[in-house]
């Protein structure tokens, strides 16, 4: 069962608007049961453009645009509104916008895709309200909790 937490969260983007140009950031969870997830440094943190999770190719490009990214120092542990449950056949989305100076639009030009790439910090295959304060207080070493990678598919946007 543990084996098949980390790739049953499926990753996906999709374009919300292109002006302001917005995508969607989403976690689907495909395992039996549900599933919580500290949303730092995944695709459910409000920094992610930020954090550098976001990738965005130019349109007959073969590599990213290098886009700044910051490092964030949090209080530990993490407060409940860290935790993030998604029940068996959910999605949790969150709104990013694109807007300079984070993101380059002029050199991206009208046409890209983005990705959505990086590693769970921490994720067990419970309700959030199980997770127990000595495995938050370990967050990304604890017995409990799951890591791995994620990597959306490539979607194509326009601005």
């Amino acid at each position: 069962m543990s084996d098949s937490v980390v790739p049953a969260l499926k990753v996906s983007v999709r374009q919300v608007s292109s002006s302001p140009p917005k995508l969607a950031i989403g976690v689907t969870n495909t395992h039996s049961g549900p599933v919580t997830v500290l949303t730092w440094d995944s695709p459910l943190d409000p920094l992610a453009l930020q954090l550098g999770l976001l990738s965005f190719t130019p349109s007959g490009s073969d590599s990213p645009v290098d886009i700044p990214t910051i490092q964030v120092r949090r209080m530990m542990p993490p407060k409940a509104d860290s935790l993030v449950t998604i029940e068996p056949g959910q999605t949790e989305e969150r709104q990013v916008e694109l807007k300079e100076p984070v993101v380059p639009l002029k050199q991206l030009g009208s046409n890209m895709s983005a990705v959505c790439k990086g590693q769970w910090t921490s994720v067990w295959p419970l309700k959030a309200d199980e997770v127990t304060v000595e495995s938050l207080g370990s967050v990304g070493a604890s017995e409990d909790a799951f890591q791995g990678s994620f990597e959306s598919p490539a979607v194509d946007i326009e601005v």
